[in-house]
């Protein structure tokens, strides 16, 4: 089938205005046959023919999705099937890295044999990774000439127009905003909307009127215009139409599993329904009634045979509610308020999901998928655990029946069964309470356990079961997707609940996961002032969460961490969070007892290897943190940090084209993007080149701001900041500190720029700033003994009074190895200052012994620029130890005699000395003029 395509009347019969008249031929095919999928349309070839482009597609027999409808609803099962199809597809091109931009009925074929095929990639774009090879890819002879430039004319790039098709266009293509996977997710939903109605939710008379319902209008639950649909269908496509697309589908896979369990649960449904409506109620009547039968016998038996305990060694596998209430928001909702009761016992230890969709993932299942009794039980067993624990809600009238039962491992005998029935759909939280509160006691807990650890869960979470319903969304897509994902769906809870204190508490942990260093304080505090209403385990999570990002006070942090793990000894969570503590302080063999334990408690969490990795790096232990990230990988376990690792292991190999290569994998991925472009600055300054930092420092602001936010922005215009003052630039880094300050900022913020200007020699501004943090954060225990006594420091010696700094620094030295939170790898602070305090004082000795010390933290410090600082300073130190002032002052007064007696006493010096500068011009040997210590150290070596 030869087809002309030069411009897409397909796209010109549903649009009506001009803006998506041309599809590139060329783009189609580079798009199409990237891929290869039942459900993409194949392109076998593209070409020109007589001056004509055309494009070589599969020949298929059936008609398009637009015809089927033509304003009819399509059957359910029919919808259902299509649909799963065309999720599929979408997620295939998203895997390749092609988004469609034109999702619509016309774009979709249904062939004789049923089978959807989605078409006209004419309007496709690619993610970060994929544009460049999109538009670079080789086309076969003549068709290879427009992408040279001899059609680019006669045919407008649609990249620089807004593309889509008016009626099917996501919030963010009318807008005109950067294109991603989710637009065709939004776009998705329309089309399931008209499958499921026969009507489109935005389409109105004019273009304005259809971009404004588009962007603002929220349109009927299809079940209001067709009664066959199910409410589950109607939360599947509310979703895929929300309008912000942080809280739509992430991923065209999540749409196509729910829409795969739906098709699975009606199929079941439908198989089990006899004829006629009121035979239905009566059989539906008789199940539920056997099913109490049979749970009271099960009651019956189990008094009989006791149970077998569980101990607490031996874990707990939650499995999914079975939803026969036909009320969506009991989806994920019991199953995180019985986590959240479990969880409140000491004596059970239940699995995490983290390393339950780890095991998945083992198993070759998708995070999140839905956990039926067969799959917790392999699971369990996979996990060396005892029990599975699961439970199942029903509707008899307006009751509900409850029902949770744990089961054993190994042989799958019954360890313990609790029923209740309530009378509304408001008591379901209080009856799930009291049958959690029997079940713990059946597996084997001491009533003195129970009554001392059993809030309920009303008030450890919400009386909301909306509320909890986005709660437990949000832990499940944190899981599965991400913390960005999940932040709103906390945002979400709180909104519905404002008094919900573990909302708070988990969106300020999505902002900390995200490296965010000032939007946790506000969500955190509210959690604070919350928490005398959680469980034991809650309040202990949110006090350490307040006393780390809030006050800094690590001290009372630590002290909530080891009260957190008297009582909850087997949960690596406070383990993880003890370490961070200790590493920040720079109790680095601490910290790794801690991560050690954490791993042993919980082996497959990605954090837990990160922070371990990082301390293995920190104390020099270079091969075991290599093979920690080997580990990690080997099993699937992955987290952002090992990119910032491995790049570092590289540096401190001298592995240049390893450190490259990370770098590049870093890009086009928020967060990590900024990060690595800020430390690839630091190598460059560290090797004395000026010039290449400043552009990466750009770099990275330019990135944060696209992905992570303003206050990670300004927190690597800071740094860079700081970096000019201490290269002597101090012009450069006043102009950088006042963009980094302009707005509202942050603590750290304020940190690096006040010591940035002290070290610029701009006390008064220094000093204000450096007083306003100190009377805001009184017992920040970093910013008051690490961060001060620098700054007062920096003043002092500006001031020429190094004797003071010296003494101000005696303040930091039990922190001086610490890792304090940062934008980039920041350390060694106090030491360095000291360094500079004792050469200004002329006490080359103890300034060389500073220097070393830096030297020596070579897992530390990494590619910190202070790191290439200090050979300079050594080099300097071991000088000044040959020529100190005093000797100096002999020379003059005893003549030439005692003046060289003094130089053969300080030979040994004067060699460490020419050895250190020729470290430090070896090292700088591509310095740049931008860099002045430069040339100050080329002529401090030739005076020898």
């Amino acid at each position: 089938l030869r087809l002309s395509i030069a411009s897409s009347h397909s796209l010109l019969e549903d649009t009506g205005v001009a803006m998506t008249e041309f599809s590139d031929p060329y783009r189609e095919a580079r798009a199409s046959s990237a891929l290869d999928h039942p459900n993409i349309c194949t392109i076998h070839e593209v070409g020109l023919h007589e001056g004509i482009p055309f494009i070589v597609m599969q020949l298929l027999t059936g008609e398009s999705l637009k015809l089927r409808l033509e304003g009819r609803r399509m059957p359910l099962d029919r919808t259902l099937d299509l649909a799963i199809q065309m999720a599929s597809a979408l997620d295939a091109a998203h895997a390749a890295g092609v988004i469609h931009r034109d999702i619509k009925p016309a774009n979709i074929f249904v062939t004789e044999r049923g089978e959807a095929k989605i078409l006209d990639f004419g309007l496709a774009t690619g993610t970060p990774h994929q544009n460049a090879h999109l538009m670079a890819s080789e086309l076969p002879g003549a068709a290879q000439l427009r992408l040279d430039g001899t059609l680019k004319d006669e045919m407008p790039d649609v990249t620089n127009i807004v593309a889509g098709t008016m009626a099917y266009m996501s919030p963010e293509q009318v807008l005109g905003g950067e294109p991603d996977i989710r637009c065709d997710i939004f776009s998705l939903g329309i089309v399931l909307y008209e499958m499921t109605t026969g009507v489109s939710p935005f389409k109105s008379g004019t273009a304005g009127e259809t971009f404004d319902g588009i962007l603002h209008k929220t349109p009927l639950p299809p079940s209001q215009l067709n009664p066959d649909i199910p409410p589950e269908l109607d939360r599947i496509i509310g979703k895929a139409l929300e309008k912000d697309r942080d809280v739509r589908y992430q991923t065209t896979a999540a749409l196509r599993d729910d829409l795969s369990r739906l098709k699975t649960t009606q199929h079941a449904a439908a198989a089990a329904r006899p004829e006629g409506t009121a035979r239905a109620r009566w059989a539906i009547a008789g199940v539920v009634a056997a099913l109490l039968a049979v749970s009271a016998l099960f009651g019956y038996l189990h008094r009989k045979t006791p149970p077998a305990l569980m101990s607490e060694e031996h874990g707990v596998v939650l499995g999914d509610f079975a939803n026969a209430a036909g009320d969506p928001v009991f989806n994920d909702t019991l199953r995180e308020s019985l986590r959240v009761q479990l969880e409140q016992s000491p004596f059970l230890n239940v699995l995490s999901d983290s390393r339950i969709n780890r095991e998945l993932a083992y198993m070759e299942l998708r995070p999140g998928t839905r956990l039926t009794d067969d799959i917790v039980q392999q699971i369990c067993l996979r996990t060396g655990s005892k029990a599975t624990v699961a439970g199942s809600v029903a509707r008899i009238g307006s009751h509900f029946v409850l029902r949770v039962f744990a089961t054993g491992c190994q042989n799958g005998e019954p360890l313990g069964s609790e029923q209740v029935e309530v009378d509304n759909r408001e008591s379901i939280l209080r009856g799930l309470d009291t049958i959690s509160t029997k079940l713990r006691s059946k597996l084997g807990e001491s009533l003195t356990s129970i009554q001392a650890y059993d809030k309920p869960v009303e008030q450890a979470t919400t009386s909301s079961l909306e509320a909890l319903q986005a709660y437990s969304l949000g832990i499940k897509t944190g899981s599965t997707e991400g913390k960005r994902a999940a932040i709103p769906y906390f945002e979400k809870a709180i909104r519905i609940d404002p008094q919900f204190a573990m909302a708070y508490a988990k969106l300020g942990a999505a902002y900390i996961a995200l490296d965010s260093p000032e939007r946790p304080v506000a969500p955190i505090k509210h959690a604070y002032a919350l928490r005398e209403q959680v469980s034991d385990r809650e309040r202990f999570y949110i006090d350490s969460h307040y006393y780390d990002t809030v006050t800094g006070d690590q001290n009372k942090a630590i002290v909530a961490l080891k009260l957190w793990l008297r009582i909850y000894p087997k949960d690596p969570v406070p383990h993880t969070n003890l370490g961070a503590a200790y590493g920040y302080l720079g109790r680095h063999q601490e910290s790794l007892r801690e991560e050690l334990e954490a791993q042993r408690l919980e082996p497959t969490n990605g954090l837990i290897y990160a922070n371990l990795a990082s301390e293995y790096s920190s104390l020099g232990q270079l091969d075991r943190c290599e093979k920690t990230i080997a580990d990690a990988q080997a099993h699937k376990v992955n987290n952002p940090v090992f990119t910032g690792l491995l790049y570092q292991l590289a540096f401190l190999r001298g592995d240049a084209p390893a450190m490259t290569h990370q770098l590049k994998n870093a890009l086009g991925h928020p967060w990590v993007e900024g990060w690595m472009l800020a430390t690839q600055a630091d190598t460059e300054a560290y090797q004395g080149r000026l010039d290449a930092a400043r552009k990466y420092t750009d770099q990275a602001v330019r990135s944060a701001r696209q992905y992570d936010g303003d206050d990670t922005a300004k927190g690597y215009l800071a740094v860079g900041a700081l970096r000019e003052a201490e290269f002597g630039n101090r012009q450069r880094a006043t102009k950088m500190t006042r963009m980094a300050l302009a707005g509202e900022t942050g603590q750290l913020v304020q940190t690096y720029a006040a010591l940035a200007l002290a070290r610029a020699g701009e006390r008064s501004r220094a000093l204000a700033i450096a007083d306003e943090l100190s009377r805001k954060h009184p017992d920040d225990t970093l910013l008051n003994f690490y961060w001060m006594p620098v700054i007062q420091a920096a003043l002092a010696i500006s001031d020429h009074d190094p004797a003071k700094a010296i003494e101000l620094l005696q303040a930091s030295i039990p922190y001086e190895l610490g890792a304090p939170k940062s934008p980039t790898n920041v350390v060694v602070y106090p030491i360095y200052m000291r360094g500079i305090a004792y050469l200004a004082a002329g006490r080359g000795q103890q300034a060389a012994a500073e220097f070393q010390k830096i030297i020596d933290q070579r897992g530390l410090v990494a590619n910190y620029s202070l790191g290439g600082l200090a050979r300079l300073g050594l080099a300097r130190a071991y000088r000044l130890q040959a020529y100190p002032p005093e000797k100096a002052a002999a020379r003059a007064t005893h003549g030439k005699r005692a003046g060289s007696t003094a130089i053969a006493q300080d030979l040994a010096a004067l060699a460490k000395s020419k050895a250190a500068y020729q470290d430090l011009l070896t090292l700088w040997n591509h310095a740049d003029p931008a860099n002045p210590l430069f040339a100050q150290a080329q002529a401090e070596s030739r005076t020898f």
